[in-house]
């Protein structure tokens, strides 16, 4: 059991760690100002490289102790997966972009999933990280999607907002009084 603490631990780690190199992507403008002409690779490379970190977390935790049983709370998982998958395919063709990387389009896009909510990435990312939670019955998985996953892209998206604010302004504030974060009418 020791062990297994102590395993569950380094995966936090390395979740973290990839939050934080995630976060370092948030801010494009940021970036172009410290960057200069290299702020889109930067911005790249941060944003991959949180996200390998995270994907490293999530298999380094979900192996600690999966279960692979059919049950209800297991297809629950798997419908939870398929659907974050289609929000997030919905997300990227709204977008026009070939990479889940944000842009620094000149244009708010506001069309599509983005009537409805702001952020389908993120969610789509949370709803994901519980899916293979509760598909492979992970209880560490499931303590990391609580305690690290929804805080950190909770997170993400005020950033995100912060950033979109300095960038469109006014027109950014009606969007966000308009449209929830990530459950229509909700939140």
């Amino acid at each position: 059991m020791v062990d297994m603490d102590y395993q569950a631990i380094i995966g936090f780690i390395i979740g973290i760690s990839g939050f934080l190199l995630y976060f370092c992507s948030l801010g494009p403008t940021y970036l172009a100002r410290v960057f200069k002409k290299e702020s889109q690779v930067m911005q790249i490379f941060f944003r991959t490289s949180g996200e390998i970190f995270l994907l490293v977390a999530i298999i380094w935790l979900a192996l600690l102790d999966y279960k692979l049983v059919i049950n209800v709370v297991s297809i629950l998982g798997f419908l939870l997966f398929l659907i974050s998958v289609i929000i997030s395919l919905i997300g990227v063709r709204n977008l026009k972009i070939t990479s889940v990387y944000m842009t620094m389009s000149d244009k708010l896009i506001t069309k599509g999933i983005y009537t409805k909510i702001r952020h389908p990435q993120a969610l789509a990312r949370i709803l994901m990280a519980f899916g293979v939670a509760l598909l492979l019955n992970s209880q560490s998985l499931i303590w990391f999607s609580v305690l690290v996953v929804l805080p950190g892209f909770i997170i993400d998206t005020y950033i995100e907002d912060r950033e979109l604010k300095l960038r469109f302004g006014q027109q950014f504030v009606g969007y966000e009084n308009q449209v929830s974060r990530f459950l229509p009418y909700i939140w």
